[in-house]
């Protein structure tokens, strides 16, 4: 589903979701957009996400062994990092694993694109710097999922990559409010990388509306931020191919429905 689509809502374990792609072998990946109610009254905003949380990182802050991104196995702050805090979410709002596929989430590889000393040079004239990085400027039509295949996870829960916000309508540094993914109460994380600077690895977010420091974008625009920042967290999930739906036409007033769920 790509931009302003209306006929992707479906409602799922008492929440209200967003649809966000069929994938190969037929089970749907969805995007929490209200978790508080049913889409027929689903209001999205603050309800789309999850509360803040951050990656876990591994380094000591020098330029040969900067800040790193490291989602699964988080050895600072790990109340707030994502997988711990998707995992309890999962948990606590009882979800049919059997209604679930275990996807594979693209966690990108930072190896590709970082080189020590010498990273400044490698980013302005390496391959992800002018073949991914500039897609997403020029074209929004970046394949992160390729370029960064070899570090992945696989589990029940996770969030979108940053191709996929692109697919669906998503600009870098440049504002887009008319396509579903839009929020404008929050800025929260995707899973692809950016790049790693003197100190620090980045990462590509989605912005809310509203500034929250000099750095910031608004109004929907992908853009990236260090891994030290904590950011808001915007559960995907994804349907088993064989479950079942009641009639429905995936808008809001009559959106699709899972037959089997509790």
């Amino acid at each position: 589903f790509r931009g302003n689509v209306q006929d992707n809502y479906l409602n799922f374990n008492e929440m209200c979701w967003r649809i966000v792609r069929i994938e190969g072998d037929s089970s749907v990946k969805i995007i929490l957009y209200d978790s508080t109610k049913p889409c027929e009254t689903a209001e999205g905003g603050e309800n789309s996400f999850i509360g803040e949380g951050t990656f876990g990182y591994k380094g000591n802050s020098t330029l040969e062994n900067p800040y790193k991104a490291d989602y699964e196995n988080c050895e600072n702050d790990s109340e707030t990092c994502m997988k711990t805090k998707f995992d309890k979410w999962l948990n606590e709002n009882n979800f049919d694993t059997n209604l679930l596929k275990k996807d594979i989430w693209n966690l990108g590889n930072n190896s590709k694109y970082y080189d020590s000393s010498h990273h400044e040079i490698e980013l302005k004239s390496g391959t992800f710097y002018y073949e991914e990085y500039f897609k997403l400027y020029i074209d929004y039509s970046i394949q992160l999922t390729k370029a960064f295949s070899d570090t992945i996870m696989e589990d029940y829960i996770g969030t979108l990559t940053a191709d996929e916000v692109a697919f669906a309508g998503g600009k870098i540094w440049h504002d887009n409010i008319n396509y579903y993914l839009y929020n404008s109460t929050k800025r929260w994380w995707t899973l692809s990388p950016f790049d790693i600077t003197t100190f620090y690895e980045h990462r590509f977010t989605v912005s809310g509306e509203t500034k929250t420091d000099e750095w910031d974008v608004g109004k929907g625009t992908i853009s990236e931020q260090t891994i030290t920042k904590t950011y808001d967290l915007r559960p995907s999930i994804v349907l088993n191919k064989d479950i079942e739906y009641v009639s429905g036409n995936g808008t809001k007033g009559n959106p699709y429905t899972v037959l089997n769920d509790k």
